[in-house]
C-alpha cells in the first residue's frame, strides 16, 4: 500500500579536511517517517565515498507490537552490501562494519507491518572514514 512514507537525509558532516583527523570523519543522519497505514519499503540514494565503519538504527515503538524492520544497503550494481536482518522495535541497534562505499549507495528501510501510530520516526546514522 503506497502512503506518505519518506526517507530523508537530515544531516551530513564531513571532517576529512580537519587536522588532526577525528574519527569518524563523516556522518550521515537519515530520518524516515511513516503514517499509521504505511508498510512499504522506502529507499534513499546517497553519494558517499569512503569506508562505512558504524551503523546505528533506532526503531520506535509501534502499537502493532510485533513490527520489525530491516535495513539494506545496496551498491550501485544493486548488490546487497549490508543487511541488518529483522530487528525489533523500540530499541537502538548498533553495527560495527567495514564496508567500502563508492558512488551511489541505496539505503532501504523495510518494515514488516504497518506502524498503527502516525508519525513513526526511524533514524539511521552512518559513520565512516
Amino acid at each position: 500500500m503506497a502512503g506518505d512514507e519518506t526517507l530523508t537525509l537530515t544531516d551530513s558532516e564531513d571532517l576529512r579536511n580537519e587536522q588532526p583527523l577525528i574519527r569518524p570523519v563523516w556522518t550521515l543522519d537519515l530520518t524516515s517517517t511513516y503514517d499509521l497505514n504505511d508498510s512499504d519499503a522506502i529507499t534513499l540514494e546517497i553519494r558517499q565515498n569512503g569506508v562505512l565503519r558504524h551503523i546505528t538504527i533506532v526503531i520506535p515503538v509501534t502499537t502493532t507490537g510485533s513490527t520489525t524492520s530491516q535495513i539494506l544497503l545496496k551498491n550501485s550494481d544493486g548488490a546487497i552490501i549490508f543487511d541488518s536482518g529483522e530487528i525489533a522495535e523500540n530499541d537502538t541497534h548498533n553495527f560495527a562494519v567495514d564496508i567500502p562505499l563508492s558512488g551511489v549507495t541505496t539505503v532501504s528501510l523495510e518494515p514488516s507491518n504497518v506502524a498503527s501510530t502516525g508519525g513513526n520516526i526511524t533514524t539511521i546514522k552512518l559513520q565512516g572514514v
